[in-house]
């Protein structure tokens, strides 16, 4: 057993690093860690500093957030920082708003450098996030882990589908970053023989009257077991991100055995193999999108062999098993 007690301190931020944060912790305790979660509200983000000194007892090692971690450094227990997603990437900027640019390049950007300074070991989620830290901060020194599935979980169901039309899934927060805004073209181009099921993500939204009548958005899945019953209906994830820190989505369709279309940009390519688990498009083309669909669905074996090499892959890069070791020696290096 690893008895090392984990401390997770943590705000609710309502998309994939919460995630991430419940799937670290769960990982660890099978591992025989005590981790634990502390929540904060999406206030704590503004102003953390009330939280500064607040480390619970006993902790021998905390991993926290990037945007947040400098204040809960302690001068006798080792500081890990997680970097899920650099929001001063210059491919970033074009999906700002003027208060977000206002808010990064005022707040986060000083929040960022103290906690990677103050670090004793900093994780980045893929290649591409940690090239964009370099980037921008200087750290040359970092920790390359990616996210991960429970392939136990995240599987594919054997049953025969039985889509009376060729079944679309969109995963994800409704946002230009996402891509959601270039859905309903490519819907409407597709036509009537297909379908796309669209969740809103952690972040509720509100409906939309003027989508295609072949897009149908059902909200969010609080449950994981309804998200994966959700990846095992489908026939294809359709997810044209422009810009991912990682990119969760791709990687849970892929363990259930069900092929990405992607936008060729950022992590994507590091989750999503071009040719072999998916097909990836140039970013904003939708008529690229709309090809690489109707391919998939006309060309039935290439469906089959790519949804085999799917889940091979998330199994063999991605597993639970395979990265939460990378975790568990860097904690060990450190304590």
């Amino acid at each position: 057993m690893n008895k090392f007690n984990v401390w997770l301190p943590a705000i609710k931020a309502g998309s994939g690093a919460d995630v991430y944060t419940i799937r670290l912790r769960d990982a660890l305790r099978q591992k025989g860690f005590n981790a634990n979660i502390t929540w904060f509200n999406h206030f704590s983000e503004l102003f953390p500093f009330s939280h500064k000194g607040k480390v619970p007892s006993n902790t021998h090692i905390i991993i926290a957030n990037s945007w947040n971690s400098f204040v809960f450094k302690h001068p006798s227990i080792p500081l890990i920082t997680i970097a899920h997603h650099c929001v001063f990437d210059k491919d970033f900027e074009k999906y700002k708003t003027i208060p977000q640019k206002i808010y990064h390049n005022n707040v986060i950007y000083y929040y960022e450098k103290w906690s990677l300074e103050k670090s004793d070991a900093v994780i980045a989620v893929s290649q591409y996030t940690a090239d964009s830290y370099n980037n921008i901060f200087s750290i040359k020194d970092v920790n390359i882990i990616h996210n991960w599935i429970d392939s136990s979980q995240f599987k594919p169901n054997n049953y025969k589908k039985n889509n009376k039309k060729f079944r679309l899934l969109f995963i994800g927060n409704w946002s230009k970053r996402k891509g959601s805004d270039l859905l309903p073209a490519i819907m409407e181009q597709l036509g009537n023989h297909y379908e796309l099921i669209c969740t809103s993500g952690m972040r509720e939204r509100k409906s939309h009257k003027s989508l295609h009548s072949n897009i149908n958005i059902i909200g969010h899945l609080p449950a994981q077991q309804s998200l994966i019953e959700l990846y095992q209906s489908a026939d294809l994830l359709l997810f044209p991100s422009r810009l991912e820190g990682f990119g969760y989505s791709p990687l849970e369709a892929h363990a259930c055995g069900i092929p990405v279309v992607a936008s060729d940009s950022s992590a994507i390519p590091e989750v999503v193999h071009d040719g072999k688990t998916g097909l990836l498009c140039p970013v904003d083309n939708i008529d690229s999108f709309v090809k690489a669909i109707k391919f998939l669905k006309n060309n039935l074996e290439v469906h089959h062999n790519m949804s085999l090499t799917a889940r091979k892959r998330a199994v063999e890069l991605f597993s639970e098993e395979i990265i939460i070791s990378k975790y568990i020696k860097l904690l060990k290096s450190i304590i």
